[in-house]
C-alpha cells in the first residue's frame, strides 16, 4: 500500500514538470491550462483514492475484531456446553 501511496505522490509531480518546462510564455496558453487542470484533477484523484483506502483500511479492522470477538464467544459457549 506505501507503493502506492507514494506512486500517488509522484504522478502530480510528474504532470507538473511539463508545466514548467513549458512556462507561462507559451504561445499556446491553453495547453498550459490543460496541463494545470489535468494536475489538479490527478491530486484530487488522489486524494479521493487514499481516503478510500483508509477507509477500507478501518472496515476490515472492524470486521476482524469482530470475528475474533465472534470466536471468543464460541469459545465461551462452547466451553460452558
Amino acid at each position: 500500500m506505501k507503493r502506492m501511496t507514494c506512486l500517488f505522490a509522484i504522478i502530480p509531480i510528474i504532470l507538473i514538470i511539463p508545466i514548467i518546462l513549458i512556462g507561462c510564455d507559451s504561445p499556446d496558453e491553453r495547453l498550459v491550462h490543460q496541463l494545470a487542470e489535468t494536475s489538479r484533477g490527478v491530486v484530487q484523484q488522489n486524494q479521493e483514492i487514499a481516503k478510500t483506502q483508509h477507509e477500507i483500511a478501518a472496515g476490515s479492522r472492524q470486521l476482524v475484531n469482530a470475528v475474533a470477538e465472534s470466536r471468543h464467544e464460541h469459545n465461551e459457549l462452547q466451553q460452558a456446553i
